[in-house]
């Protein structure tokens, strides 16, 4: 790939939203709104750690995108916090959503 392409192209930091317990149990969540457990809690906040270490300053100008998702949105205000950034100024977007599972949702996957 020709590097003056690449310099022009964004930074683009991706995050997973942090450990429930579903995820612990192995269940699958889609849309159901299972909140973030104290390990995926203490994953949002190593996650800002380490974007505050790579980022510095340069955090502020950054957009922040989340899924409306209370598991998606709680791991951005915990990273956000981690950046000494105001936690709730984000915005979110439907398409980033997790597909809904209907009758799957809870069940054991793997």
């Amino acid at each position: 790939m020709d590097r003056a392409l690449l310099r022009d192209m964004p930074e683009l930091y991706i995050s997973r939203h942090g450990q429930t317990d579903w995820n612990a149990e192995g269940r699958l969540q889609g849309q159901v709104e299972v909140p973030l457990n104290a390990l995926g809690q203490a994953q949002a906040r190593r996650n800002g750690r380490y974007l505050r270490n790579v980022l510095g300053e340069r955090a502020a100008q950054f957009g922040f995108l989340a899924s409306p998702l209370g598991r998606a949105s709680n791991t951005m205000r915990l990273i956000r916090g981690e950046l000494g950034l105001e936690p709730d100024s984000f915005a979110t977007d439907q398409r980033l959503v997790e597909p809904r599972l209907r009758r799957l949702a809870g069940l054991h996957h793997g």
